[in-house]
């Protein structure tokens, strides 16, 4: 009995090089789903970085200021105040004519507004509180000066969406909004997003890249969603 030889090419024959399917790749693109799942609020606050790991704000003592005793905090301390409070992400749904009860918002505006994460509402003054858990959520009702929302009673009511901060006033109109900006005839080398924000940040907060730019498949033009004060000056070139 003759054993084999492993390396004889009679008793193991090389492969038919025509039968080897030839393989060809394509670029991996994200769908909207799959972007939805990387912008939660909670990955926002820092990659495995808890709420509860957010530096303490310290009580502070009052200083007499004119006779008037003034209490003042720094913008980092601002910023902390609000990653506990959970408000990063959050609009003012602004009722100047009536609203519906909350109840009955809490079940129309997610539906209404396609909300797709979570959202919290709250009463706040005389109008409403949103908190969004997904930055593309936030973005979404933003991009509509106002919706109207029918109420069990039969009665049409508008709600006009403003970004929330620390200086909101509910009697006063703000003068922030959102809107894309693009950089058309852009290399596509500067397609980066760290690189496309450091560029959008000279007229605004950038929040989000558009879809396009996200899966390469527009390399001409690059778009950017940014938070923008209508009244600051703003540069006509970068």
């Amino acid at each position: 009995m003759t054993g084999l030889d492993p390396s004889s090419s009679l008793d193991f024959p090389p492969l038919n090089p025509k039968t080897v399917p030839n393989i060809h790749t394509t670029p991996i693109t994200s769908s909207f789903a799959d972007i939805i799942k990387g912008h939660r609020m909670k990955d926002m606050i820092g990659k495995g970085k808890a709420i509860a790991d957010v530096e303490h704000i310290p009580q502070k003592k009052p200083n007499l200021v004119r006779g008037i005793p003034t209490i003042s905090w720094i913008s980092s301390e601002i910023q902390r105040m609000n990653v506990l409070e959970n408000l990063q992400l959050v609009v003012v749904g602004k009722f100047s004519y009536g609203a519906p009860n909350i109840y009955e918002l809490r079940s129309s505006i997610p539906k209404l507004c396609g909300i797709i994460g979570d959202v919290r509402l709250d009463i706040f003054l005389i109008n409403i509180l949103m908190r969004f858990d997904r930055m593309e959520d936030y973005i979404k009702i933003l991009s509509k000066t106002s919706y109207y929302i029918i109420a069990n009673d039969g009665f049409s009511y508008q709600m006009r969406p403003f970004i929330y901060d620390v200086n909101f006033k509910a009697s006063e109109e703000t003068t922030k909004a959102t809107t894309w900006i693009s950089f058309p005839d852009l290399s596509p080398t500067f397609f980066v997003k760290e690189v496309l924000f450091s560029l959008a940040f000279v007229v605004g907060k950038p929040l989000q890249l558009d879809l396009a730019d996200i899966n390469k498949t527009h390399p001409s033009c690059a778009r950017v969603k940014v938070q923008v004060d209508q009244l600051a000056e703003k540069p006509e070139f970068v």
